[in-house]
């Protein structure tokens, strides 16, 4: 439990963009003790928009083609 196993590359759990690891993640809280991992995009939107609940920034991040 607990064990985390490093890739080459990690996705980001907002708009599933593959990331080199390299990149470090930005930490979005959605509870006490959960976090989201989220790219640079991302996290550029969320302060923009002044997002505070991810349901939001998903709306706001990923796209959906009708």
């Amino acid at each position: 439990m607990g064990l985390q196993v490093r890739t080459a590359e990690w996705t980001c759990q907002v708009c599933a963009a593959k990331q080199p690891e390299a990149v470090d993640p930005f930490v979005f809280p959605i509870s006490d003790r959960e976090y989201l991992r989220i790219c640079d995009k991302c996290e550029n939107k969320r302060i923009k928009y002044q997002v505070n609940t991810y349901e939001v920034l998903i709306m706001i991040c990923r796209k959906v083609d009708n």
